[in-house]
Parts: C-alpha cells; structure tokens; sequence
C-alpha cells in the first residue's frame, strides 16, 4: 500500500511504501497466489506452476476463472519441507509422477482403439 507520509529523505509528495504483514489470527486462513507462491521459493511463476502440476507443491484451494488461492500455511510448510529435502528426492519424485501419467495416458489411448502401427512403419522392420 502507498501512504501520502513523509520520510526524512523523501518530498512531500513522492509515496512511501508501508509493509503490510499477515496478522498471526490470520495466518492460519490466509490466501497466496502464484506470484507471492514462486516469490516464497525465489523461483519463476512457471516453475511454481509445473511443481503444482505435478503434483509436488500444495494444490490451490481455490480455483476459479482468473482466481487460483493456495493457503499460505501450506506453501509456508511445503517450502520448509522443500528446503530440507534433498533436490534428487524431488526429481526422483517429479520422474515418477510423468511416468505414471504417461502411463495412464497410453492406456486410455489403447482403450479408445488408438490407431495401430501400420508394419511397415515400425521400428526394425521393413523394406
């Protein structure tokens, strides 16, 4: 927030920024969005965005057309835990959780009859 008060150094008519902090009654039910999320982890807001898409940060709690809310007490334990984890764990993680998806999505696309390899076009095989 901006305020119209003076500092020592500053004119009359320059603002001063004010620090606007989360009251402690507060902390618990607060709301974050992704900038103030990746800002949290000093990361871009895509990178926040692939760990909640894989499923390794905190899923928002809210998420609505141009509104998407995580709870501040779950990014704020998530990155506690993110700190002291080791970085091969997380990309352990993050590995697992792509074949998985892959692995889901190959099986829908055999079950919808996908179409076939044509034997000509696989691989070691042919004229």
């Amino acid at each position: 927030m901006l305020s119209n008060a003076q500092d020592s150094n500053s004119p009359a008519s320059v603002p001063v920024a004010r620090q606007a902090g989360t009251p402690a009654e507060l902390a618990d039910v607060a709301l974050i969005a992704a900038r103030g999320c990746a800002a949290t982890g000093d990361m871009s807001i895509s990178q926040w965005h692939a760990l909640v898409r894989e499923r390794i940060a905190p899923q928002p709690v809210i998420r609505r057309s141009r509104y998407t809310r995580w709870s501040l007490s779950e990014v704020r334990s998530f990155f506690l835990e993110f700190a002291t984890k080791k970085q091969d764990d997380l990309g352990q993680c993050a590995v697992m959780e792509r074949a998985r998806r892959a692995s889901q999505a190959s099986k829908r696309k055999r079950q919808a009859g996908g179409p076939a390899l044509h034997q000509d076009c696989r691989h070691g095989q042919g004229s």
